[in-house]
């Protein structure tokens, strides 16, 4: 069943809204990560964790024939319910829209920007695929050389370029131009 569900605590009327393309296993899902203190959402997991299951409700707020209109319906009951376990204000980017204090994008910077962090980081990339072959790195040379071959690849490639530089501030340009023209240098030497 296709659709928009709710996990409504009883007692105070707060609920979490959530949507699905099968609502019986999501719902399956929540309950196994809330009784293992495994859930996603540490608010809800808290309230879990502190009234026990029975203090809970699960219910289908609205069926839909297609996943087509999901988020949207879901955005819109998050908007009709006061009190909600749900922890971001956008339904499709949880995380956008939430408030980190100083202190906590302090330790994050702090954390991301440590060399250890920085290390793992790239061992994690370097194990997720390993180094192309020389052959499958011709193949993709000549691939990019044939596409660039083609004027609205290349304007596509161009615009996306520009949408890129815009975004950046004066510094950033001008870093990104400095190892650019060392690189060239380089290149010529």
């Amino acid at each position: 069943m296709i659709g928009i569900y709710a996990i409504t605590h009883r007692e105070s009327g707060r609920v979490y809204i959530g949507s699905s393309v099968d609502i019986a296993r999501r719902f399956s899902a929540h309950v196994s990560r809330l009784n293992n203190g495994k859930h996603c959402n540490q608010i809800l997991q808290r309230a879990w964790s502190r009234y026990g299951s029975e203090a809970f409700t699960f219910s289908v707020v609205e069926v839909l024939d297609s996943a087509d209109r999901l988020i949207e319906r879901e955005q819109f009951h998050f908007e009709q319910s006061e009190l909600v376990y749900n922890i971001g204000e956008f339904v499709g980017n949880p995380i956008r829209g939430t408030k980190r204090s100083a202190q906590w994008r302090s330790n994050m910077s702090a954390m991301m920007t440590a060399p250890e962090m920085r290390e793992h980081m790239a061992k994690m990339v370097r194990s997720r695929r390993p180094p192309a072959s020389a052959e499958s790195r011709a193949k993709m040379s000549a691939s990019i050389v044939e596409r660039m071959k083609n004027p609205e690849a290349r304007e596509k490639q161009r615009l996306g370029m520009l949408a890129v530089w815009a975004r950046r501030s004066n510094e950033q340009r001008a870093t990104m131009m400095a190892a650019m023209r060392a690189r060239k240098r380089k290149a010529v030497a």
